[in-house]
């Protein structure tokens, strides 16, 4: 049994003997807004995972690998790119939202992804006007949803949500948002006057087996 681990999109070719794939993605994550006039701003969404465990593939041929690229912090914030193996109608994970107020942005949501088991992303905690940030949601793991960033209090920023990869932690009052971790972790709330922050890109796993001979899909 064979495991690929993409970071980034990638033109990718099925090696001789391989037939089929199980397919892991993750969304990027959200990025957060940047403060201004005091505001403070709520955390990017965590991307979504999905997983399709049998793709029929070729070998010799090669499938688009599309990595969503992490949302970056922006006014608006902007949101994770979706991440999708051969067609985002094969297999999908939604990138979470981009923040663009004090309000949290929603993570990717699994009913807009594409595979056999599917979570979404956690959303984005809230920020608190003149004060700190909401944390970054994290991004879905293979068996559960991605946790909600936590929720502004005065002036300290919120934790960051949990998740395959987790949420930023808001800025306090007067500091940044932090950045999402890969894969697919959104950006952290910035605190008042002070910079967003980008979420996390995605990514994609490949499980596959290689075999002689025969001529049917195999997989293990």
């Amino acid at each position: 049994m064979a495991t690929e681990t993409l970071t980034s999109t990638t033109a990718w070719q099925a090696p001789s003997g391989v037939r089929s794939v199980e397919v892991k993605c993750w969304g990027g994550g959200g990025g957060s807004r940047h403060a201004g006039g005091g505001g403070d701003w709520g955390g990017g969404g965590g991307g979504a995972y999905s997983l399709t465990t049998a793709v029929t593939v070729i070998p010799g041929v090669i499938y688009t690998a599309t990595v969503g690229e992490g949302g970056t912090g922006a006014d608006p914030g902007n949101p994770g790119g979706d991440t999708s193996f051969d067609s985002a109608a094969t297999a999908m994970a939604k990138g979470g939202g981009g923040s663009n107020s004090s309000t949290g942005a929603s993570g990717g949501a699994s009913g807009s992804s594409v595979g056999d088991t599917k979570y979404s992303g956690g959303s984005g905690g809230n920020g608190i006007s003149g004060n700190g940030g909401g944390g970054g949601g994290g991004s879905a793991t293979t068996s559960a949803v991605g946790g909600n960033g936590g929720n502004a209090s005065g002036g300290t920023g919120g934790a960051g949500g949990a998740g395959e990869g987790a949420g930023g932690a808001g800025g306090n009052d007067g500091a940044g948002g932090n950045p999402g971790v890969a894969p697919g972790g959104g950006g952290g709330g910035s605190g008042a006057n002070y910079a967003s922050a980008a979420g996390a890109a995605g990514q994609i796993i490949l499980t596959y087996e290689v075999t002689t001979g025969g001529s049917g899909p195999i997989f293990v």
